[in-house]
């Protein structure tokens, strides 16, 4: 097996810090390449822990000499590692899990395990020794965060599909218990990204040909046989539209994290949101996970200022979370309020936002490539490094926006409006924008290549000539502008590959871009 070559880091994609790790690269080529070898496009993290669990809990079963005596091992012993990987995470804890707060907490539950002792070789396998022998340290991390990750889905789970009686596995809680133990701590940036993606997969993993993997997805999440995504998702899209109400009681040995409201005026938000967080976190990844089509459902149909709620609460429970914290690809949530949000760095892509309100909204490095932004509400908007390709911007309000340095190639803007906007920098290649209002519009150094801006009103020469003017090439221009629309030709591959280096690291690269897009020829 090629453990250190190119064939685990392709595997892998980007996700460098698990070839950097022995014990998980020995992971990956014991478990993982042989059966996603030739696997494209490359495994994401959660697919990759999952294996390594899955794997793991099978061959201890199979292999240990001891006799644990545990009957249907691999869902105890995985619910189990899910209790441990909880505990650990509390914000108390600092990633340890001590024994005696695991018997407090599943007392009863451990005498079905049959373990006369938790720090058997069986158990310890996914654990280094910890600083006193009292406690579980997960090793790598990266297993505490996977396994929390999966205890939070089966915990959502739990609040949606049981009421009074609890599940029928051990360490399961009913409807009250499960919302209120999801509520207690926020999740970090790393557990978030592996529950988006363990939704996302969810419904083609309880959908597979493959039994095994059927079963083995039922048992990680307490899922029944006949279980419907279509309707979990359904149930989940009503707590994310409107949490439920719910007595919510801080369980005060968790503590909280540093930087968040501790005040008890505040108690009820703090656990309402971090509920409410959940919910919404998981309605996204399901919606993505059923292939929805954003633009025939939607996801908020009931409250349109939906967001500007949850972030209030937000804010109020931790003041330094401005940015809205989902991504938001491929989602249906059109004729949304999303006024003076911050979405920096945000993920759009292939949204439908058409008739979305995001007036004075931060959008500054967001994707919206490929979103329906029709007749959107953009004025004042920060869209600066914005990537906008095949955005469809038809009637879009983009009056005073901040588009400097945005990539808006093969953009729509038919009669949208773009007075005083800042486009200096902007990439504007083989985009249209007939009929589109440019009324003191700023292109200084824009990259118009092959744009169409035939009937475009109120632009001027001026904007268009000056110290720092854009660069013109293949394109056309309205009446009454008597510039050369192939005026900088000769110079536009040049400063592509000097400004955009990643996208054209070579001059023959641009040439070649270049000379492909003036192939296009205009009626």
């Amino acid at each position: 097996t090629d453990v250190s070559g190119d064939g685990l880091r392709r595997l892998c994609g980007g996700l460098s810090g698990l070839v950097r790790n022995p014990l998980l690269l020995f992971m990956l080529a014991r478990y993982v390449q042989p059966v996603a070898k030739n696997r494209e496009p490359a495994l994401t993290r959660t697919e990759i822990f999952r294996t390594f669990v899955d794997e793991t809990i099978a061959g201890k079963a199979r292999l240990s000499g001891e006799k644990a005596s545990i009957s249907v091992v691999t869902q105890k012993y995985r619910l189990l590692l899910q209790e441990i990987a909880w505990i650990a995470s509390w914000p108390k804890h600092g990633g340890k899990c001590p024994l005696n707060v695991l018997r407090d907490y599943a007392e009863k539950d451990l005498e079905e395990f049959a373990l006369t002792n938790l720090r058997s070789a069986f158990i310890l396998h996914f654990f280094k020794p910890g600083e006193y022998y009292n406690e579980f340290e997960f090793h790598p991390e990266g297993f505490r965060h996977y396994l929390l990750a999966e205890w939070c889905v089966r915990t959502q789970w739990e609040a949606l599909l049981y009421d009074e009686e609890k599940p029928p596995y051990p360490t399961g809680r009913n409807r009250a218990e499960a919302m209120n133990t999801l509520a207690q701590f926020p999740l970090r940036e790393v557990e978030r990204e592996l529950i988006n993606e363990i939704y996302e997969q969810l419904p083609t993993l309880l959908t597979s040909e493959d039994e095994e993997v059927k079963e083995q997805t039922r048992i990680a999440f307490g899922l029944k046989d006949d279980i419907d995504p279509q309707k979990l998702y359904k149930r989940l899209c009503r707590h994310a539209n409107e949490p439920p109400d719910h007595r919510w009681e801080a369980m005060t040995e968790i503590g909280i994290p540093d930087g968040h409201s501790k005040a008890k005026s505040f108690q009820n938000t703090r656990l309402l949101t971090n509920y409410w967080d959940q919910a919404m976190l998981a309605t996204f990844g399901l919606y993505r996970g059923l292939r929805k089509n954003p633009k025939e459902e939607e996801i908020f149909d009931k409250d349109k200022s939906v967001f500007q709620k949850f972030m209030g609460c937000l804010i109020a429970c931790r003041g330094f979370a401005w940015e809205v914290p989902f991504s938001l690809a491929s989602l249906g949530i059109s004729n949304l309020d999303f006024r003076m949000l911050s979405f920096e760095n945000a993920n759009f892509n292939n949204a439908d936002l058409n008739n979305a309100d995001l007036n004075n909204t931060n959008l500054v490095s967001a994707d919206l490539s490929n979103a329906d932004l029709n007749n959107i509400n953009l004025y004042y908007a920060y869209l600066r490094n914005a990537y906008l390709r095949n955005a469809d911007l038809r009637d879009a309000d983009l009056r005073d926006a901040d588009l400097s340095n945005a990539d808006l190639s093969n953009a729509y803007l038919r009669n949208a409006d773009l007075s005083n906007a800042l486009l200096s920098n902007a990439v504007l290649s083989n985009a249209l924008l007939s009929n589109a209002v440019l009324h003191n519009a700023v292109l200084s150094e824009a990259i118009i290549l092959s744009t169409d801006f035939r009937n475009a009103r109120s632009l001027t020469q001026e904007q268009l000539e000056g110290d720092n003017p854009p660069l013109i090439c293949n394109c056309t221009l309205p009446e009454g502008i008597a510039i050369d629309p192939n005026r900088d030709c000769d110079t536009m591959a040049a400063a592509l590959h000097e400004r955009y280096s990643v996208q054209f690291p070579t001059l023959q690269g641009a040439e070649e871009y270049v000379n492909k897009i003036r192939e296009i020829q205009w009626d």
